[in-house]
């Protein structure tokens, strides 16, 4: 320790940033990852101070989570860092000892990694919570926030949610499962993450939830009629439309769905399964199909024709638009397809196609009325429910469609409504103001599953987590910075990290485990080493690239995080960069040059089609060549099974030694229903016909 003018001892660690970080890292930001958690199982609000926030890491993970960030230090070199190094955070001077915020109030207030230390007695430890008792709202009956065991040096964390949960300062206590919720956080590396001697600090206002004291979520019973189901999704704001060919959230579909059928949908073996198409035939060339409608109507009681079939088509492949179905309906040749009959369709293709079934169920390609185009104000379509009501980013609400040809649903009514932020969705899951909630974050799911509140359903590797690199702009337009970046990223960490491991590592490629799907290519490991070497060989080695991620998904700002730290071992700057959730994922179709991105589940051949051709609508990548086209329209037109695989392969070889998705993993679904919710298939991959499909669902 060093003197100062005015009294202050300086130390070597604390008035020295860098050399702290060096000394104390934390890559995985796992200590702001667990506060990050407590807030979100205990309804924890916006609003958070970080007291003793040292190099400002962990108070810039909570802002990256969206949280507003007030972050106190008694020391000038670290706060001068952490506004340099983690922007975002409000960074004030303050002292542990005795501080006063004024009027404002915090949500929660948080003291990690040793600064309680620097209360050297109990006069100081009490002094400490009385500095930000004022800027506390009144705890609820039953919440403890801030506990001081008398006769100790050290605070406990402690607070209740239904039942009590605390760490303490012995080894003695430790109910939250650390284990199984952070990986990377054993008890030992906890203790350092929080506090050697410490456990640190953490108090929490507006503790809260309920149970709906619904029947055992496991039993069966007969299904019941009646009831209002209302369903949690993110949304796209106020550009949100319910034309189901401009369909491209999840929110966007489990709506289309819902009004609207398509002619096939994908099952959970994703293989296209009829629906308003009661059967398909080829021809022996496989360039003609024959495809028989069943008898269906739609919500005027009008019938369903062919020339309701065409006109769906037609209007998805014009090409002033750019509908998500287009590029899969490439291969029709809708000029020369007819209808043979009300009920029967000769669709008259471009090339011989023997996967055809998989365009009809395209994401996208669903049945509307020849003519129709009021879709926000009274879409008319053949789905299990009907039109009733629709505010853009606010909710969407549909009745039962007592004639639908797959029989009536169960519900009386469906209401679609957005909460973009997770939190929202959970909490008002378990406040009872929603009976579904989806895309659930792992930790979120451990905190509540089981415990008779709510209930966890788990898509099992659902969605492709992946980041996205422009090939057609710099650096990434040189297949020497995208091999290296392929070696930069440690997949492992990454499911740990963002996942909480509720995943499995991916091999930049889509589709593990699908039809197709290249299995036998070497699983990618990190290797800084030989990733620094193509950089050079680039003319990359002082790399800075901007990293395009928002809290649109879960686990998207995490990932952003752990690979900007991966990426520093090979030499690379990532400058994370926080999108809109409202237009985020039309923000980085076009724009910036290295993104987060994800997928839910498709057939591969659905995956290539719509992303991966020169004149794909959702090419994010800017993946285009002429000759990978000609590979897919070679595989389509392959009769046997055997040789249309080897050319998919060829074409996955490609695309994992060169390709612009680096895929890191493949996530668990999670959805959260009220524990009277029952019907909610679990056998569903995101995308398929039974996830977020609401006509098989009752309310016990």
């Amino acid at each position: 320790m060093t003197p100062e003018s005015n009294g202050r001892a300086r130390t070597l660690l604390t008035d020295r940033p860098e050399l702290y970080e060096a000394r104390f890292p934390d890559p995985g930001r796992l200590a702001g990852r667990w506060v990050e958690d407590c807030l979100r199982r205990h309804g924890g609000g916006p609003r958070v101070l970080d007291m003793g926030c040292g190099t400002g890491r962990d108070a810039a993970h909570l802002h990256q989570a969206n949280r507003r960030v007030t972050a106190a230090d008694l020391s000038e070199p670290m706060l001068a860092y952490a506004r340099a190094r983690h922007p975002g955070p409000e960074y004030v001077r303050a002292d542990l000892h005795g501080f006063d915020f004024g009027p404002v109030v915090f949500d929660a207030v948080v003291c990690l990694d040793s600064a309680l230390l620097y209360c050297h007695t109990n006069e100081q430890l009490d002094r400490f919570p009385q500095g930000f008792r004022p800027a506390a709202p009144p705890t609820p009956t039953g919440c403890t926030s801030w506990p001081v065991s008398p006769g100790r040096d050290t605070a406990s964390l402690f607070f209740s949610h239904g039942q009590k949960e605390f760490l303490m300062h012995d080894d003695s206590v430790s109910p939250l499962p650390l284990d199984s919720r952070f990986r990377g956080l054993r008890r030992r590396g906890f203790l350092a993450a929080t506090g050697a001697a410490s456990l640190g600090a953490f108090s929490l206002a507006g503790c809260g939830g309920s149970s709906d004291g619904g029947d055992d979520p496991k039993a069966g019973g007969t299904p019941q009629r009646g009831g209002r189901l209302r369903a949690a999704f993110a949304g796209g704001g106020a550009g949100e439309t319910l034309d189901p060919h401009r369909a491209n959230l999840f929110a966007d579909a489990a709506r289309a769905k819902a009004l609207f059928d398509k002619l096939a949908d994908y099952g959970p073996d994703l293989a296209a399964h009829p629906r308003l198409a009661e059967r398909w035939e080829p021809n022996r060339t496989l360039d003609r199909w024959q495809v028989t409608l069943r008898e269906a109507t739609f919500h005027d009681g009008r019938p369903v024709t062919a020339e309701d079939v065409l006109h769906s088509y037609r209007r998805t492949a014009d090409p002033r638009e750019a509908f998500r179905a287009k590029a899969s309906l490439e291969p029709i040749d809708l000029e020369a397809s007819r209808a043979t009959g009300r009920r029967s369709v000769e669709f008259v293709l471009k090339r011989p196609t023997a996967e055809f079934p998989n365009v009809l169920a395209a994401f996208g390609a669903y049945i509307v009325p020849a003519h129709s185009d009021d879709f926000d104000r009274h879409p008319v379509g053949s789905g299990p429910f009907r039109f009733v009501s629709f505010a853009p980013g606010r909710s969407a609400v549909f009745r039962r469609y007592d004639d639908h040809w797959d029989g009536a649903p169960y519900l009386d009514e469906i209401e679609f409504v957005v909460a973009n932020e997770e939190s929202a969705r959970v909490n008002a899951l378990l406040g009872g103001q929603v009976e579904y909630a989806h895309e659930l974050n792992p930790t979120t799911a451990r905190a509540h599953e089981g415990k008779g509140q709510i209930d966890i359903v788990r898509l099992r590797n659902s969605a492709m987590q992946a980041f996205c690199m422009k090939t057609d702009r710099p650096p990434f337009d040189d297949v020497r910075v995208r091999r290296a970046f392929f070696l930069i990223a440690d997949r492992e960490e990454l499911v740990d990290a963002a996942l909480s491991g509720a995943g499995e590592t991916g091999n930049d490629l889509f589709g593990k485990g699908y039809e197709y799907y290249a299995d036998g290519l070497p699983q990618r490991e990190q290797d800084l080493e030989q990733a620094r070497f193509l950089l050079k060989q680039a003319g990359a080695e002082d790399l800075h690239v901007t990293l395009d991620t928002s809290a649109v998904a879960a686990g998207f700002t995490e990932a952003a995080s752990v690979f900007r730290d991966q990426a520093k071992r090979a030499g690379v700057t990532v400058d994370v960069r926080m999108g809109s959730k409202d237009s985020y994922w039309s923000d980085i179709l076009d724009g910036g040059t290295l993104s987060c991105y994800r997928s839910g589940a498709m057939p591969i051949e659905s995956h290539i089609s719509q992303r991966l051709l020169t004149d794909s609508t959702t090419n994010a990548t800017h993946w285009r060549h002429r000759d990978f086209d000609a590979l897919y329209r070679q595989a389509q037109s392959t009769r046997d099974t055997k040789d249309r695989a080897a050319v998919y392969e060829r074409m996955q070889r490609r695309l994992y030694a060169e390709g612009g998705f680096l895929v890191w993993g493949f996530a668990d679904w999670i959805i959260g229903t009220a524990r009277r919710v029952r019907g909610v298939e679990a056998n569903a991959p995101a995308n398929t016909l039974d996830w977020a499909r609401f006509d098989k669902v009752w309310l016990a």
